[in-house]
């Protein structure tokens, strides 16, 4: 969600450049960088098709209109699946995500877990008591060891037919700014839990960005290459995008196709088709190559 509600609140003056939107890019740098078909859309894009979509993430919005915050907690309840990040954004749905509120919102250097790795983030946090039905779906520490106690740090909780889940600290604007990959991590821990059959799941390398779409009733896969230094604003200009590959992608069919051909070239794919689970090879992407399945 880009909120227009939110941008009119509290961005501050037309047209000026104060990082507003910094924790937006941020967030959709980690869903792209985990592998995600995302769309940003408004609130006038979503109202009354929400159902449309299996996740909508609400990241680190201060404001959101009451209508529109029933239809969102509507749409949980009704089996969709909502992610909100940020201290703000999630204590507008606190109720729903089955939490307390723990004193003040504070600023502090902690360390988020995914896996067996840590890395810490300076951020404004907020302290938590998760009530019974909320699953803790990650943590923090006051220090880098895990032989430390934790704290909650994001919690996941059942509504309805649904399911909401929050980060309890803000996450963009620092991933934007050092894009660690367990800050990627944990985010995507959260989303593998909300949304764990996604059309589209490629292995074989991270740095690929994943586009799924329809072009004349044939399901295409665009698979772009973000290997090379497009985040370093010390590199003015390079001339190189090295090679990834072999890919492995599995695409979720609800019939078995008849061809898949890799664009550009028109060349055609051997693939396996299991459990409505098709898996092909991709050898070599080099930089912007499609998947049309027939």
């Amino acid at each position: 969600l880009y909120s227009t509600a939110d941008y009119k609140k509290n961005s501050g003056r037309l047209y000026q450049s104060s990082g507003f939107n910094d924790p937006l890019k941020g967030m959709l740098n980690i869903l792209l960088n985990g592998q995600n078909a995302v769309e940003i859309l408004m609130e006038h894009h979503l109202k009354g098709r929400m159902g449309d979509y299996p996740l909508i993430v609400i990241p680190e919005c201060r404001y959101l209109d009451e209508e529109f915050k029933d239809e969102l907690r509507e749409y949980v309840r009704e089996g969709g699946n909502l992610l909100v990040t940020g201290t703000d954004a999630t204590a507008m749905f606190r109720e729903e995500l089955g939490i307390e509120l723990k004193d003040t919102v504070f600023a502090a250097v902690q360390s988020i877990a995914s896996g067996d790795q840590m890395a810490a983030i300076n951020s404004v946090f907020q302290a938590v008591v998760p009530g019974p039905e909320a699953e803790v779906c990650g943590n923090r520490y006051d220090v880098a060891d895990f032989r430390f106690g934790s704290k909650p740090a994001a919690t996941i909780t059942s509504c309805g037919k649904g399911k909401i889940a929050g980060v309890y600290f803000n996450i963009g604007k620092n991933y934007l700014s050092w894009a660690n990959p367990v800050y990627r991590d944990f985010i995507g821990s959260i989303v593998s839990k909300l949304f764990p059959q996604p059309v589209v799941s490629v292995s074989g390398s991270e740095n690929v960005a994943v586009t799924v779409n329809r072009l004349n009733d044939h399901l295409t896969v665009n698979l772009i290459n973000m290997a090379g230094e497009h985040a370093n604003e010390k590199v003015a200009r390079y001339d190189e995008i090295p090679a990834i590959g072999p890919l492995t992608v599995k695409i979720r069919l609800d019939k078995r196709p008849s061809n898949v051909f890799l664009q550009p070239g028109n060349e055609k794919l051997n693939f396996t088709w299991k459990d409505n689970l098709l898996e092909v090879t991709v050898p070599t992407l080099e930089i912007h190559a499609v998947l049309v399945i027939e």
